[in-house]
């Protein structure tokens, strides 16, 4: 038997295709289309999936209140998501939220189709399009003329400020770019740096650098305590790109509180450091 899905889940379940693709396709990056859909599957499509889950039926709210708890759920469910997956491997990453959405977005529409199909054709919501249906949908018959007015102000000022949104952000066509400097312990945590050596004794930390310049980068560190060079590394990083490496290094000397310095250069630039970063060790 074939599965009728109803039209308002066909245009959620496209928009949530285009919005994948839209965000996630490197020809895309940057462009309008990748904007505006990813404010659409933020603010609109998690909700509204939801919204069509718990509201099945034909009159248990009205268009208005539709749109507006869809709104309201999405900025629920977003940062919700993203919550769950700062406890997981992926992390929050561009591709991981995005694929969080869409997967939550199928689900709740598969859940709507469901219980949607427990129903007679009769009960069930129906999704129709045209100023006709909009009126008789929402009520706009019944709405007294001072209502209406605030209602389309609202509508106008919610289109303007999207529309202002994605013009100014295509327009100005900046992008931060910038580089990734870290050091992390042995065991990948922002702890258990060394802090005491002895004469000669080894450190080990983890050196991590990811590139968001927009552009292929070579790198240099250079680990030194004053004038003495501990330790030199070059890496070549595309955008998107990152390594992380474990450095070892001995102080020769004894002393308290000897700073340790690792600084980042970029493409064979040897006078001021792109980044810096230090451990003050005590040497016995």
């Amino acid at each position: 038997m074939a599965i009728k899905i109803d039209t308002d889940l066909k245009i959620i379940l496209g928009l949530t295709a285009v919005s994948v693709f839209s965000v996630i396709a490197p020809p895309l990056d940057g462009s309008v289309l990748r904007i505006l859909m990813g404010i659409i599957i933020i603010l609109f499509l998690p909700g509204y999936s939801v919204t069509a889950a718990i509201f099945t039926k034909k009159g248990d709210i009205d268009g208005i209140e539709r749109v507006a708890l869809s709104i309201g759920l999405s900025v629920a469910v977003a940062p919700l998501l993203g919550l769950i997956l700062n406890y997981t491997s992926f992390g929050i990453r561009l591709v991981p939220v995005v694929a969080a959405l869409a997967i939550f977005i199928f689900l709740m529409s598969a859940l709507a189709l469901y219980r949607r199909g427990m129903l007679d054709e009769s009960e069930r919501f129906q999704f129709e399009m045209g100023w006709k249906d909009f009126k008789e949908d929402t009520g706009w018959k019944e709405f007294p003329c001072s209502g209406r007015i605030l209602m389309l102000v609202l509508i106008v000022a919610i289109v303007s400020s999207i529309g202002t949104l994605v013009y100014v952000t295509s327009k100005s066509g900046q992008r931060e770019r910038f580089t990734e400097f870290y050091i992390l312990g042995e065991d990948m945590r922002a702890e258990g740096y060394p802090a005491v050596l002895g004469v000669g004794e080894e450190g080990r930390v983890n050196v991590g650098i990811r590139n968001n310049e927009y552009g292929r980068v070579n790198y240099t560190v250079l680990v030194k305590t004053g004038d003495t060079v501990l330790g030199k590394r070059s890496v070549v990083l595309e955008h998107g790109q990152n390594v992380t490496y474990l450095q070892t290094f001995s102080i020769p000397e004894k002393g308290e509180r000897k700073k340790v310095e690792f600084l980042l250069y970029k493409n064979g630039s040897a006078d001021i450091p792109y980044r810096a970063l230090h451990l003050w060790i005590t040497v016995r």
